[in-house]
C-alpha cells in the first residue's frame, strides 16, 4: 500500500473521517439549483475533497462517504444513484486505484480471520475485549480514566462500543436519543425545504455529514476520543448546525 495522507491530523483515518464530513456537506451543493460558490467552484472543491479521501486509504471514510451520498440520493437527488454506481465501477477497473480496491476487499473479509489484514484482525480482538468490559460495567461504564481491571483495556475502533465502555448503556442510549431527535425533527419539517433552494442543500448536506460521521463510527473511534479533539468538535458542530438549519427553515417558512 502507498504512503497514506495524514495532513495535520497525524492519523490517516482521522483525516479521512474529517474530510468525509465536509465531502458530505459539499455533495448536495453540486446538484443544487443555487450553489453557494457557483457550480464550477463547487465541483472543483468537491472533487479535491474526494481525491484527498482516496489518498488517506481509509476504508471507513470511503464507506462513510458512500453512506452519506446514498442518503442524499434517496432523500432528494436520485440522479446520484447511477453516478454513484458508475464511480464505484471506475474505482474497480482503473489501474491506479487497484491498491485501494485491494485494501477495501481485505476489509470486507472482516470475519474471515485467516484472510483478512492485520488491522481488521486487531479490530476483531478489540471488539471481543470491549464487549467483555461492557458486560462487567454495563450501566454507567468505567469512565474516561482507564479500565479498572488489569486483564482488560479501554479502547476500541468503534464509536458505539467506546461510548458503552466509558459511559455504559445509559450513555449510549443518551447518544442515540440525541441522534433520533435530530433526524426526527428534520424529517417532520422536510417539506419546508423543497421551496427553499438556497437553504435546502445546506440543510441536506449537514444531515448527510452527520450520517457520514455515524457510519464512520462503525469503523473507528476518532469521533469519540479525547486525543482527536478536532474530529470530535467537527462532528458535534455539524450536528448542532443541522438542528439550527432545521429551525431556520421553520422560521423562514413562517416569516
Amino acid at each position: 500500500m502507498s504512503e497514506r495522507a495524514i495532513g495535520t491530523s497525524i492519523d490517516p483515518n482521522a483525516l479521512g473521517g474529517l474530510l468525509t464530513l465536509f465531502g458530505a456537506l459539499a455533495v448536495p451543493q453540486v446538484f443544487a439549483e443555487k450553489a453557494i460558490f457557483g457550480r464550477k467552484t463547487t465541483i472543483t472543491i468537491t472533487a479535491l475533497i474526494f481525491v484527498a479521501i482516496l489518498l488517506t486509504f481509509s476504508r471507513g471514510a470511503f464507506l462513510a462517504l458512500a453512506a452519506a451520498i446514498a442518503y442524499v440520493a434517496l432523500l432528494r437527488y436520485r440522479k446520484l444513484i447511477p453516478l454513484g454506481i458508475g464511480a464505484v465501477a471506475l474505482l474497480f477497473v482503473l489501474p491506479f486505484t487497484q491498491a485501494y480496491v485491494v485494501r477495501l476487499v481485505q476489509g470486507l473479509t472482516f470475519f474471515d480471520f485467516a484472510n483478512t489484514d492485520l488491522a481488521s484482525q486487531m479490530r476483531l480482538g478489540e471488539f471481543r475485549d470491549a464487549w467483555a468490559l461492557i458486560s462487567r460495567y454495563p450501566l454507567f461504564g468505567v469512565g474516561f480514566a482507564g479500565s479498572p481491571d488489569l486483564d482488560l483495556y479501554l479502547g476500541v475502533a468503534n464509536v458505539y462500543l467506546s461510548i458503552a465502555q466509558q459511559m455504559g448503556f445509559m450513555g449510549l442510549l443518551a447518544f442515540i436519543a440525541i441522534i433520533v431527535t435530530t433526524f426526527g425533527y428534520a424529517f417532520l419539517q422536510r417539506d419546508l425545504f423543497k421551496n427553499a433552494p438556497l437553504l435546502d442543500p445546506i440543510w441536506l448536506g449537514l444531515h448527510a455529514a452527520v450520517i457520514a460521521g455515524l457510519a464512520a463510527g462503525l469503523f473507528d473511534h476518532y469521533l469519540f476520543n479525547t486525543e482527536f479533539h478536532h474530529t470530535v468538535t467537527a462532528f458535534w458542530l455539524f450536528l448542532g448546525l443541522a438542528v439550527a438549519a432545521t429551525r431556520l427553515g421553520i422560521e423562514t417558512a413562517n416569516s
